[in-house]
């Protein structure tokens, strides 16, 4: 547990400075090339922009409910660490989905700042912290099966 803690303390930072370095730096939009760009956009929804609401009573209780997924998570993660299960992929999660909590009290919106675009198609503009929350559910999918069996 000791490894899988610092490792996810270091992509906690990671994350937190590649966003106050959004937020101080990203004034207008960087191209970084012809497929990627940095541009500052708080999200107030969730995943991908969907359900963004203006009202801050809604946000309100939108980001609680983030919350409370995100408690029931960690109890879940912990519980099954308690079993040796290794939980790498899971603090992933946390990591991820912890910073972008962060987000929703200093910011009332999550920070994002990378956008894909390949021809006419855009990607939604993401953070850094959901790389992790993407990479800890891939990974908790692929080696699901070694648990239940």
């Amino acid at each position: 547990m000791k490894k899988n803690i610092i490792l996810c303390t270091v992509l906690f930072i990671l994350d937190r400075l590649s966003k106050w370095y959004a937020i101080t730096y990203l004034k207008n939009v960087v191209a970084v090339n012809s497929f990627c760009s940095l541009e500052l956009v708080y999200n107030r929804g969730i995943s991908w922009g969907m359900l963004q609401f203006e009202d801050p009573m809604l946000f309100f209780w939108l980001s609680c409910a983030i919350t409370a997924l995100l408690a029931v998570f960690i109890w879940h993660t912990i519980t099954h660490y308690t079993k040796g299960v290794s939980g790498i992929f899971e603090f992933m999660v946390i990591t991820g989905a912890l910073s972008n909590v962060i987000d929703r009290v200093w910011y009332s919106g999550v920070v994002d700042f990378i956008a894909l675009r390949c021809s006419q198609y855009s990607f939604p503009v993401f953070n850094i912290a959901d790389i992790y929350v993407v990479l800890g559910i891939a990974g908790m999918l692929l080696f699901s099966r070694k648990r239940f069996d």
